[in-house]
């Protein structure tokens, strides 16, 4: 569990992409030329003996050239000799070291630091730093827009720490490819990690890190506004905080504050060179307006990115520091916090070169050394471009296969020893064919008005990979009688083209059949679960539904389309109906006495159907949102031995559009459901069209909310239920600091149908139907509850209840 759950954090820190190929760990550049050596130093202040983090070394007249680490280490490749250091730190005169020859010893280098030209500003009118940014921004496209393309060697190094220390280390080298249009590729090299970690564990990768020199900037979801957008000095406030020296130019500390609360935005201090106006530095973390949501209780993020033209035209990233802690857990279950650190080294550019067409013939943007289009020599390991701190060097020495990470972030509290034997009966499961055997039963039980208790059981069984078994059977108490049922499905491979790797791309046919003899309600488009209507009516609430009994026998075929999104199913069905009465009011608090259920159309129903749907499955009482339809076409015909002649049409649309605010990882969203149908020819009851109400005070999306929790059935149906989201943005605006923290959010809603004449369920009947109503919604109580209040529109009636909180 824990393993998988940390793979979700690290990829809410850095949004990792899957391997397109799974890559190995052994394959690494090799350096061919026999006079490269590996130079090694120790870079600190010539004053005080500090080592200087993130000091930039340069090979002179090259794109090659490293950052040193928290102790002021660096390593990097040089030659030939005589070659000639740059040794850059802002605040410091730039040193310039000779090799004539390869060095016996590691070099000690010392940086002296130079006088501040400005310890204290004083700005009346317009701030310097909106004029220093201005500049920036105007001369940024005057070289971005000659950038074409660039590949950069890259190292990474990831850190995973709780409490108590390091948890877990893991290393990367690669090759990363930008293209203006296409955007960025990164072929993995070769992986390291610590002995705890799989080497599928291993996320350590660049190519996702971000440019703070882009306009718009990714970072964990949230489109976030650049500091150097064309339109930032509309989205953050500029302030000079200080002037350093570097090469004899000065270098401008500003301080960055949003100037939009509610738009994503950084905050921190970036740091500009005078005389050309570019990025040297940033050191900036998200502002207030990244927030997240349960179970997610803390988060922040830091980023630190230098920048050099390396003496050319283009201004690129030299690496990328990232820190992030995040705490998160639900009420009875905690997770220790996790801090996340990630070091990233981009060197050797090649500007403006053609890219090879196969880094782009797939959508993921890590790859493996498959896709390489140059010869690497695979017999050696990583190379580590930044020498390990001396933590990490422990780490790697002490941690072992048994620290695992599901010890280290064991969580606590009352529900933490039923995650532990969850994962204990996982472990002592019964190993083989008797072991999987045992593990495909499940209950079945149920609760209503006609079968009183429904007890028994249900088995499924994969027989392998293609051909799945189901077997159901229970007893109702009611009336004494047995269900019973079962079903096959089995997948026929077939090929549908090729995919871009060239391997080929599966569309099984699937092949269904199955018998039953069960009772069912009468609403086949309902999304109430029978399981909760049972519960319902056991705390003293009506019995939702009408039922009958079937007897049904089915055999479909389905196969998605070429483009995986649609899926089409062919069926052909026999059902037997029968009427049911009513056994039993009985419910917990006593004295309620359920209506009697109404007699169904009894007869042989035999039809064909088509269905044609897209997308997944659409989350019950829209927890999220969806994207999804379906239609559905269903003929019966006297010809086929059937009790009736019908055609009968169904369709519904799930949408969820963002509205407002999108550059947010949780956007404003207007989300709409559209349902509904006819039915032509013959009516039999258990064909009509309904929508859903409200169960008792239990309101879902999806629900009209404002009628009694009986649904009225109709031969013609059309609805539309529709709510939009604002999230926190209300509580935002006012400062309403309490709710925000809460992750309280408001919802606006509505719901309309109009039905046709005919017959429904609970003996309701009449002519043409019209229903309207609007309300809102408090959403987020308690984390997972909304509060939604509705008011009948077309005729009085208000009504309140409860329901499960919209989360995406």
């Amino acid at each position: 569990m824990f393993p998988a759950c940390l793979t979700v954090i690290a990829a809410l820190l850095t949004l990792y992409p899957a391997l397109a190929v799974s890559a190995g760990d052994s394959a690494a550049l090799s350096y061919a030329d026999d006079t490269v050596t590996e130079v090694a130093g120790t870079i600190a202040d010539a004053v005080t003996g500090e080592p200087l983090i993130a000091a930039t070394v340069q090979i002179e007249g090259t794109y090659r050239g490293t950052i040193t680490n928290a102790d002021g280490d660096f390593v990097l490749p040089v030659g030939p000799f005589p070659s000639t250091l740059i040794i850059r730190y802002i605040g410091y005169e730039t040193r310039r070291v000779e090799l004539d020859t390869p060095p016996g010893d590691r070099l000690d280098i010392r940086m002296s630091p130079t006088t501040a030209l400005l310890e204290e500003v004083v700005v009346t009118g317009e701030d310097p730093a909106v004029r220093i940014m201005r500049e920036v921004i105007r001369r940024k496209p005057l070289w971005r827009n000659q950038l074409e393309t660039y590949v950069a060697e890259a190292y990474t190094r990831q850190r995973l720490e709780n409490d108590q220390g390091i948890v877990s280390i893991t290393e990367s080298e690669s090759r990363v490819f930008w293209h203006r249009e296409r955007g960025s590729r990164e072929v993995l090299l070769a992986r390291e990690q610590t002995s705890n970690m799989e080497v599928d564990q291993n996320f350590a990768a660049a190519t996702l890190v971000p440019n703070f020199y882009d306009d718009d900037i990714e970072i964990s979801g949230f489109d976030m506004i650049g500091v150097t957008h064309p339109d930032a000095l509309r989205y953050y406030y500029f302030e000079l905080d200080g002037i350093r020296e570097l090469d004899g130019q000065p270098v401008y500390d500003i301080l960055v504050s949003p100037r939009r609360r509610l738009q994503p935005t950084f905050e921190g201090k970036i740091a500009v060179q005078g005389g050309v106006y570019a990025l040297l530095e940033v050191d900036l973390r998200p502002g207030e307006a990244v927030m997240f949501p349960p179970p997610i209780q803390e988060f922040g993020l830091w980023y630190r990115q230098q920048f050099s033209n390396f003496g050319g035209d283009f201004w690129l990233p030299v690496d990328v520091r990232i820190q992030g802690n995040i705490k998160f857990g639900f009420p009875g279950l905690q997770f220790p916090p996790i801090a996340f650190h990630q070091l990233s080294r981009l060197t050797n550019y090649e500007v403006n070169i053609p890219l090879p067409d196969t880094l782009y013939s797939v959508t993921a943007r890590l790859l493996d050394a498959a896709f390489l289009p140059e010869t690497y020599d695979s017999t050696r390991s990583l190379i580590r471009q930044i020498p390990l701190e001396d933590q990490e060097q422990e780490a790697y020495a002490g941690l072992d296969s048994t620290d695992t990470l599901d010890k280290a972030f064991e969580p606590t509290g009352a529900l933490a020893r039923f995650v532990r034997d969850e994962e204990n009966e996982r472990e002592s499961r019964m190993p083989g064919f008797l072991g999987d055997l045992l593990t495909g039963f499940s209950p079945r039980v149920g609760y209503n008005r006609v079968d009183a208790a429904q007890l028994g059981v249900n088995y499924t069984r994969r027989l392998h990979d293609r051909f799945r078994i189901t077997v159901n059977a229970a007893y109702y108490t009611g009336p004494g009688d047995l269900a019973y049922g079962g079903g096959i499905r089995y997948m026929i491979p077939m090929q549908a083209g090729t995919l871009p790797s060239g391997r080929p791309r599966q569309r099984p046919l699937r092949m269904e059949a199955g018998y039953s003899y069960e009772t069912r309600h009468l609403f086949q488009e309902s999304r109430i679960h029978p399981m909760m209507s049972a519960g319902f009516m056991l705390l003293g609430g009506d019995d939702y539904f009408d039922w009958h009994r079937a007897e049904s026998g089915y055999l479909s075929v389905s196969r998605r389309l070429r483009n995986g999104s649609f899926r089409w199913t062919l069926s052909a069905n026999t059902q037997t109906f029968t009427s049911l009465d009513k056994t039993t009011s009985y419910s917990i608090p006593g004295g309620i006495v359920q209506r009697e259920n109404p007699a169904s159309d009894e007869g042989i129903n035999r039809f064909a159907e088509f269905s044609l749907t897209y997308g997944d499955d659409v989350t019950p009482f829209g927890i999220t949102g969806s994207q999804a339809a379906s239609i559905a076409i269903r003929q019966s015909a006297s010809a086929w031995h059937s009790t009736w002649d019908y055609t009968r049409v169904s369709a519904r649309l799930d949408w969820q559009f963002e509205t407002f605010y999108t550059r947010r990882l949780f956007s404003n969203t207007l989300d709409v459901r559209l349902e509904g149908g006819f039915l032509l020819g013959d009516q039999p009851v258990h064909q009509l069209f309904g929508s859903d109400t409200r169960l008792s005070y239990f309101t879902p999306f999806g629900v009209l909310r404002t009628q009694e929790p009986i649904p009225v059935m109709r031969n013609a149906s059309a609805a539309l239920f529709w709510e939009h989201n604002f999230r926190t943005i209300p509580f935002e605006a006012i400062n309403f600091g309490y709710a925000v923290d809460k992750n309280w959010s408001l919802i606006l809603f509505g719901a309309h149908r109009v039905a046709g004449e005919g017959a429904g369920m609970g003996s309701v009947s009449g002519p043409v139907l019209y229903h309207h109503e609007a309300g809102i919604s408090l959403n987020g109580l308690f984390g997972i509850l909304r509060a939604d209040v509705a008011l009948r529109l077309d005729q009085p009636g208000i009504y309140a209840g409860v329901s499960v909180a919209r989360i995406f």
